[in-house]
């Protein structure tokens, strides 16, 4: 059971590293064990299930619109289930919203909505900071620059707050700020962003990594989508 735990630990630091193929190979085992033990509780299965799907996401693996398919029956899944409450609810909907937003944008604004109401929220500033940046990525999306800005800052506002070394989610709000940035036009703002998304990039992480050609593409000028949804 420690060793199954452990997998989606691993897994998590695998997808922070970029190294997609690698993290998509550790939930498998977990699933297949569940299986093998003729586990059938849905408060169980259904987070390792988005995760794995967020997985399949970033990795590239499977067809785009198969995989909103699955992506939405997940949601009806989680919320037909009440045995998942509180954060054991907030993340898996997170996980299928990062998906959603690279598969589906008009799902992730309902999960969007849904983690929004959920009462953890009211005590969670993690899983508020967290909401905050998927806002600020949809805001994007939707054209209004403006509240993606000041969504984007309130999530890098909370980051710096937490006094631990420097991790990749702060670089990852950095690039996403400036992304918003870039598209306001706002070059001295941009470029401050850019400059501290230098200074806040994990030392220990790969090269090449998937954020460093975010960061290349935002130099150059670029106004693509983001190559994945690590927050």
């Amino acid at each position: 059971e420690t060793a199954l735990g452990l997998r989606n630990e691993l897994a998590s630091w695998h997808h922070e590293r970029g190294e997609h193929a690698a993290g998509l190979r550790e939930p498998r085992p977990v699933l297949a064990a569940a299986a093998a033990r003729q586990m059938q509780m849905p408060a169980l299965l259904l987070p390792r299930q988005a995760q794995l799907l967020l997985g399949r996401v970033l990795a590239g693996e499977g067809e785009p619109a198969a995989l909103a398919r699955e992506a939405a029956a997940l949601h009806e899944s989680i919320r037909a289930e009440p045995r998942l409450s509180g954060p054991n609810r907030a993340e898996p909907l997170l996980q299928l919203a990062r998906a959603a937003l690279v598969l589906d944008p008009a799902l992730a604004v309902r999960l969007a909505g849904e983690i929004e109401a959920l009462p953890v929220l009211q005590h969670s500033a993690p899983l508020r900071s967290r909401l905050q940046q998927l806002q600020g990525a949809l805001a994007r999306q939707a054209g209004d620059l403006a509240r993606s800005r000041t969504l984007l800052q309130a999530r890098v506002a909370a980051l710096d707050a937490v006094d631990e070394p420097v991790q990749a989610p702060r670089w990852r709000a950095q690039l996403d700020l400036a992304s918003t940035l870039q598209r306001l036009g706002d070059e001295p703002a941009l470029q401050a962003a850019l400059a501290r998304a230098d200074a806040l990039r994990p030392r220990l992480l790969p090269r090449p990594h998937p954020l460093d050609a975010w960061r290349a593409e935002l130099a150059r000028g670029a106004t693509g989508a983001a190559p994945d949804a690590a927050f």
